[in-house]
């Protein structure tokens, strides 16, 4: 996956989808301490925050779609794009290293015979995430990663598992990660170790998966719209005595102080970063507020049917003669020729 990009799963028109999405930086923090070939002390730093989830695969012979609520495994390619929905779980033989045995594990193959990279999705953010790797080329020295990002938009990148230095196939070793601000979404990246370089490949495969708790925050933690639609947003993570109020980039929004905000048709206006303020250090790191959801509201698809072509100019221009609010594509409160050169920069590039 290139820096600067992961795709994650955004709710769009009541379905979902995976896109790519452009992010922070790769980065490392305080708030996202990553546990390499160290088991124990992951195990240690989750006492507080108990996994909610295990996968073991060695029990379930079947195609995983699906792994828990909250939980997508889906498969990307080397720079983040969508591949498959699906990843197949075979007996890749019996190892026996850092005091475990694992007899199967997740093979990032779908049943439709396409190959990636394993991604977990979260909706709502985890606390944390640990796995074992595996390599899966018995033709050069190989080693893992895992990259994660967190609420803010920021990837996290671990440092290189490499517990099977030889060539055969075999465990890379364990990797965890805690973030207190919640985890969107975990990719794990197999490499090749060539003449002392790191060179990406898809297959690396992962067992004994274990999540944890949901933070609070607000759900979905991306949205990817357009102007027109409803948009219902939910606090998760959180009790809902707890809320005091909801925020729009940090100034709060009058009345909402219930676990869900309901908005009947979304605007430009709309978009930017939904937080909901709540009683006393219960919020993400000890803070007094939960993660946001970023709303992205995309004026170049103007006729909502997940395109950009020239139906959305024509679109555009019958809204902005009639002087409709949805046509004031520079939110700044009128309808004029500003709204124009602002429409046609969002539909040139192709996007929001």
């Amino acid at each position: 996956m290139a820096p600067g990009y992961a795709s994650i799963m955004l709710r769009f028109h009541g379905g979902s989808i995976l896109v790519a999405v452009g992010i922070m930086a790769c980065s490392s923090s305080a708030q996202v301490r990553f546990f390499e070939l160290d088991h124990g002390s992951f195990l240690a730093a989750n006492a507080s925050s108990p996994t909610v989830f295990t996968l073991d695969s060695l029990p379930n012979w079947s195609i995983i779609e699906r792994l828990s609520p909250g939980i997508d495994l889906v498969l990307v390619d080397d720079v983040g794009a969508f591949v498959d929905d699906h990843a197949r779980i075979f007996v890749s033989g019996a190892f026996n290293r850092w005091g475990e045995v694992y007899a199967s594990a997740i093979l990032p193959l779908s049943s439709n015979g396409r190959a990636g990279r394993l991604q977990f999705n979260f909706d709502p953010p985890v606390s944390s995430l640990g796995l074992w790797l595996f390599d899966d080329d018995s033709a050069a020295f190989n080693a893992s990663k895992l990259r994660v990002l967190d609420t803010d938009g920021v990837e996290h990148v671990s440092g290189v598992v490499d517990g099977n230095t030889g060539m055969n196939h075999g465990i890379d070793g364990f990797v965890g990660v805690v973030a207190c601000r919640g985890i969107v979404s975990a990719t794990v990246e197999g490499y090749a170790i060539i003449n002392g370089s790191l060179r990406p490949q898809i297959y690396a495969e992962a067992d004994n998966i274990h999540v944890g708790a949901a933070v609070p925050a607000v759900s979905p933690p991306l949205v990817r719209t357009c102007a027109g639609l409803p948009l219902t947003l939910t606090v998760s993570g959180a009790d809902d005595e707890a809320i005091i109020g909801w925020r729009k980039d940090g100034v709060p929004i009058e009345g909402a102080t219930g676990p869900t905000l309901a908005l009947p048709a979304v605007s430009v206006a709309e978009a930017g970063v939904y937080t909901v303020d709540l009683v006393g250090p219960a919020g993400i790191c000890g803070s007094s507020s939960t993660a946001g959801s970023r709303v992205l509201v995309c004026p170049a698809d103007f006729n909502c049917d997940g395109g950009v072509d020239g139906q959305d100019v024509t679109e555009f221009f019958a809204r902005w003669e009639a002087g409709e609010g949805l046509a004031d594509i520079n939110a700044d409160g009128g309808i004029d020729g500003g709204d124009i050169g602002a429409f046609f920069s969002f539909w040139e590039a192709g996007g929001c």
